[in-house]
């Protein structure tokens, strides 16, 4: 049990007691409950007040960070997005919090995702920071003195960090989205309105590029040892293409981004997983298939064209400079 944002931990256990002897029979063991006192909880007043401002608006969104996914939120959130039937946007954190194909979703770096964003008069943020990967700067976003800004998170510091709120709630998302979306049903029921019900349950796919692979592919190890049944996809053209735009852009040319080849579905079979290698676009489905039928976890290496995954829209490059060296014409 975990209260507050999860992250890494050091626990420093003295010499004399890991050397301790004697029968651990006898040791007390207590419940969380006995030692620890329970996460932040929203006030009535505070979803009372959220959820006024979210019926009155005529054009809100929400913007869905690793937040959700932390507090277990997903199946709250789905339900308020749709009884709301608004928008949806995902930072780049959270992207497992909805999914890609749902029809509310609006990817937020494309242009589709900065008119809803400017449009907007009230915006809930559940579970994240608005970091710089996600504003990342006003000028995709309308005018915070028009815009009214609902931030929930149980981290006070992440609150009001990069625009400023209406109403900040700092609680535990999963019971503060949970009792949202039942001031909601209770509010639209007075007006004879009906809400459908989301369904949480969802099949875990990641996607990744090979450089962030080698940052984190170890976890497939993890993953077949506690015999996870998720399927890794690994995009696999040999460099770190994320980094040559911002290289090109300052010095014309490219340096230290070229990987070689790695055969990642070996690397899978190494850890204790299923791999699979696909090099033709026909090879593909029948890969992912067979994946999604393995009881563990899976990794399909996915060989791509550098060339191809270079060639990036030069809006897309505009607004990742951005990331860097700030705003951009």
């Amino acid at each position: 049990m975990w209260i507050g944002r999860p992250g890494p931990v050091q626990l420093d256990i003295p010499a004399a007691i890991v050397y301790e002897e004697g029968d651990d029979a006898g040791a007390p063991i207590w419940k969380p409950a006995q030692y620890r006192a329970p996460p932040p909880q929203p006030s009535l007043a505070q979803i009372r007040q959220a959820a006024a401002l979210l019926i009155d608006a005529k054009h809100p969104i929400i913007f869905s960070g690793s937040g959700v996914d932390r507090a277990g939120a997903t199946g709250a959130l789905l339900e308020l997005v749709e009884l709301l039937n608004c928008p949806i946007i995902r930072s780049w954190s959270g992207r497992s919090t909805i999914p890609a194909d749902h029809p509310n979703y609006v990817e937020a770096s494309g242009f589709g995702g900065d008119a809803v964003k400017q449009e907007a008069d009230v915006i809930l943020v559940a579970g994240s920071r608005l970091g710089n990967l996600d504003l990342p700067y006003d000028k995709y976003w309308g005018d915070p003195a028009t815009q009214k800004l609902i931030q929930i998170d149980i981290d006070p510091r992440n609150i009001g960090v990069s625009r400023p709120i209406t109403l900040g709630i700092v609680a535990d998302l999963k019971p503060s989205l949970e009792n949202l979306v039942g001031e909601l049903k209770a509010a639209q029921a007075r007006s004879a309105i009906g809400a459908k019900l989301a369904d949480p349950s969802r099949e875990v796919v990641c996607s990744t590029g090979d450089g962030a692979a080698g940052f984190n592919f170890m976890e497939m190890q993890t993953a077949a040892r506690e015999n996870l049944r998720i399927t890794v996809v690994v995009f696999a053209e040999g460099a770190w293409t994320m980094e040559e735009p911002n290289q090109l852009h300052r010095y014309g040319r490219t340096f230290g981004t070229q990987m070689g080849t790695v055969r990642w579905d070996k690397v899978a079979e190494g850890l204790g997983c299923h791999g699979q290698y696909v090099e033709r676009i026909d090879e593909l489905e029948p890969a992912l298939t067979r994946a999604r039928e393995n009881e563990g976890p899976s990794v399909v290496c996915v060989k791509t064209d550098h060339a191809a995954n270079l060639n990036i829209h030069p809006d897309f490059i505009k607004r990742f400079m951005e990331v860097y060296a700030g705003p951009i014409g």
